[in-house]
């Protein structure tokens, strides 16, 4: 017969896919009359603004705009200048369920970009645009914690609690950034932008009852043209922001954050001293997965000193402590050096290709130096190295990675190279266990008469649950009989 089980059932949000899409995008633009001819490209540097998320009943389309910020030499090679290219996308996600009632993520990294000089009027760009989709849904977690008519069958339970963690809520929320950094301390005050972005990051989330406030850090980095004078100017600013978000689970902490930025304006507006100030407004979408952690109680085994019983038992695997983490490192890398007399004016850098590896996660670094040479004149090249880091994790998911510090020093044939940066990921612990999903007794009582009362057995790695369900006791009857007990043996009483 079977035994009616108790169980304890919990919400939880539940991973229901995850894909991924890559676009090649290339677009060619001309260049407006009021700028100087190509001579030479310099950086380039691609951002993505997400504009819309279109739900269907079986897909998702996404919907936005990439920009490539373009620096270049002038064909006189005495001035640099800035270009802007823009393309629109559209990314199609077909889904065999529908996607109405599933909660959706969106992520964007744009690769292997490359800008050509197609003549000096006309400049191409090509990249690679990939697109993450994460799906989520509403759903219970339950196990047997209990049986009932324990006493009546004298069924013996082994209980435990294993800890758990389970992601609570996949949130989104819009919100604005904005910022005015004061420019001063300059003879030759800003004439215009030639190259604004920035980069925003969570730094910590506190919770506080259902709700969660997070806090985070924008980087901006500027390059300007200052009046009457040709060579540019390069300017990083920081500034604090925090949110507060709705989340539900009394436990929560965050697991995941996606920033994804919908649009973005800067400008240089004057102060009331005569000064130059910087006005950054930036508009993301936050994307955010919380998890919360639990005890789950449950059932490791059981047994009966009155039936036999039959235990089905099924494997249970979850995640523990899953948490969002950072790894800072600092990494020195010898270059090729730039030409004899050559003294940099601009450096930028940006990362592509972040990897799990099998330790951790690597990145590309890309390097870029503006520098004027012996002759007076501008020009630029481009280095690259890897960004290499292993995990204090065995499981984890990787999820950006911060360029925080740039050092650079040209001398002795070598360009000398010193980065900082910070690798963010996600990590958690696997729990693999055992435990009774069902229990059935025999209708037949057996006859333990045939069973001495008392057992004496040698201590071995065999623990007093085994001991007791082998010559049908308790754990508490050994536990007593042996209170006392100074010889060598143990006493296993007879429960019955």
């Amino acid at each position: 017969m079977n035994i009616n089980a108790v169980s304890q059932e919990y919400s939880c949000c539940r991973e229901v896919f995850r894909h991924t899409k890559n676009t090649r995008l290339y677009q060619e633009s001309i260049l407006p009359d009021t700028l100087e001819d190509v001579g030479k490209l310099a950086s380039s540097r691609a951002t993505v603004y997400l504009k819309s998320k279109d739900i269907g009943a079986h897909g998702i389309t996404a919907g936005g705009e990439v920009e490539f910020r373009i620096l270049y030499i002038s064909e006189s090679r005495k001035q640099v200048l800035a270009f802007t290219v823009t393309k629109d996308f559209s990314v199609d996600f077909e889904l065999e369920q529908s996607a109405e009632a599933v909660s959706t993520q969106l992520h964007f990294e744009v690769t292997n970009l490359q800008t050509r000089t197609v003549n000096p009027r006309k400049l191409s760009v090509e990249a690679d645009l990939c697109a993450f989709l994460y799906g989520y849904e509403q759903g219970s977690v339950s196990t047997v914690s209990d049986v009932e008519q324990r006493e009546e069958y004298h069924i013996h339970l082994a209980q435990e609690s294993i800890p758990s963690s389970f992601l609570c809520a996949a949130v989104e929320k819009s919100f604005v950034v904005s910022e005015q950094f004061p420019i001063e301390g300059y003879a030759t005050p800003m004439e215009a932008i030639l190259s604004a972005y920035a980069e925003s990051d969570i730094t910590d989330c506190q919770m506080l009852g259902n709700k969660a406030l997070l806090k985070g850090v924008t980087r901006v980095h500027g390059i300007f043209r200052r009046q009457e004078c040709l060579e540019p100017l390069t300017l990083d600013f920081t500034c604090p922001f925090s949110q507060l978000v709705e989340c539900e689970g009394e436990n929560g902490t965050l697991f995941r954050a996606l920033l994804e930025q919908s649009a973005a304006y800067f400008s240089l507006t004057d102060t009331i001293g005569g000064g130059k100030s910087l006005e950054m407004e930036l508009h993301y979408v936050g994307q955010l997965l919380f998890c919360e952690n639990r005890e789950l109680p449950a059932v490791r085994d059981c047994y009966s000193n009155q039936y036999a019983l039959t235990c089905h038992c099924v494997p249970l695997r979850c995640r523990r402590d899953q948490h969002r983490e950072q790894l800072r490192l600092a990494q020195d890398e010898e270059l090729d050096a730039l030409p004899p007399g050559a003294v940099p004016i601009l450096q930028s850098a940006s990362t592509d290709n972040l990897a799990a590896t099998e330790r951790g996660m690597r990145c590309r670094v890309l390097l870029g130096v503006l520098y004027s040479g012996e002759d007076g004149l501008y020009s630029y090249q481009q280095r690259s190295f890897w960004l290499e880091a292993d995990l204090p994790v065995s499981h984890f998911e990787e999820n950006g990675v911060v360029l925080e510090e740039l050092r650079l020093r040209n001398e002795n044939e070598l360009l000398f190279c010193h980065v900082s940066a910070k690798f963010l990921y996600s990590s958690w612990e696997e729990n693999d266990s055992t435990v009774v999903d069902g229990i059935e007794l025999s209708e037949e009582t057996v006859d333990f008469s045939s069973f001495p009362s008392l057992t004496l057995v040698r201590p071995g790695a065999e623990s007093s649950w085994e001991l007791a369900k082998k010559h049908h006791s308790t754990p508490e009857a050994i536990e007593e009989a042996n209170r006392d007990n100074q010889t060598a043996v143990l006493l296993i009483p007879k429960a019955l």
